[in-house]
């Protein structure tokens, strides 16, 4: 080999080397940087948020004859919706469920509900959700009935041992009027004979009139107090009548 040509050889074995290093060294920095990326975690689902209501103002009305329930009732809710009324004291009745869209502010309910069992005169529960809420909730709402007590009088059968009362009501002569005790204010004296039944009231002068008589151990002209329901109202009610 001549020299030339082992030079020759020596130049292209150098620069075959740098032209190597040179590209490794390109090739290093232009490698893309392969990012991992964790995926992100899957948004909360949603909770659907309903409504929630309030109520202002709660009355039942009853219905001595059929024992239906007459419902008003204003509530104030935080946003549109739809109330829905499900059951009465836990029981399915006529007019139930009862269905209604409410906006947000103060809302008037009114229904009517007929229970299997005849309503009575005192506080009734109603089931209820907004939006068919899955939890439902409840309300109490007070019942009256349409008849009052008005007056009374009462009197001492002679030689009989008993004692005859008269009660006046204004209102319906289908509501029911029982007598659930007679206290006297004379010594020793009692009053037995109770009627087992409500009173039978009848129409006169544009009010109801039941009059029963019950048995007396004492003669002595004396004031009783008589504690009756109405239509099955609670608390029970007393009247104070001279004989």
């Amino acid at each position: 080999m001549h020299r030339d040509d082992a030079a020759v050889d020596t130049l292209a074995d150098g620069a075959r080397e740098i032209d190597r290093r040179t590209i490794a060294k390109g090739v290093a920095w232009t490698v893309p940087v392969v990012i991992v990326a964790t995926a992100a975690p899957a948004a909360a689902a949603s909770q659907p948020t309903f409504p929630t209501v309030s109520f202002t103002q709660k009355a039942g009305s009853l219905n001595p004859a059929t024992g239906a329930v007459t419902f008003s009732l204003t509530l104030t809710s935080t946003g549109s919706g739809q109330i829905r009324f499900t059951l009465m004291d836990g029981a399915s009745a006529q007019g139930l469920p009862f269905v209604q869209a409410i906006a947000a502010g103060s809302n008037t309910l009114s229904f009517a509900v007929t229970p299997t069992t005849a309503a009575t005169a005192k506080s009734v529960t109603l089931t209820y959700s907004v939006d068919n809420g899955a939890t439902y909730q409840s309300v109490d709402v007070p019942v009256a009935s349409p008849t009052r007590y008005v007056s009374g009088t009462g009197q001492k059968l002679a030689n009989q041992g008993k004692a005859s009362f008269t009660m006046v009501f204004s209102g319906s002569a289908s509501s029911a009027v029982r007598i659930t005790q007679i206290t006297s204010t004379a010594a020793n004296g009692t009053y037995s004979g109770l009627p087992s039944g409500p009173l039978a009231l009848s129409s006169s002068g544009g009010q109801l009139q039941g009059t029963f008589t019950v048995s007396r151990t004492s003669n002595a002209n004396t004031s009783v107090t008589i504690t009756f329901t109405i239509d099955g109202g609670a608390p029970q009610q007393t009247a104070a009548i001279s004989i």
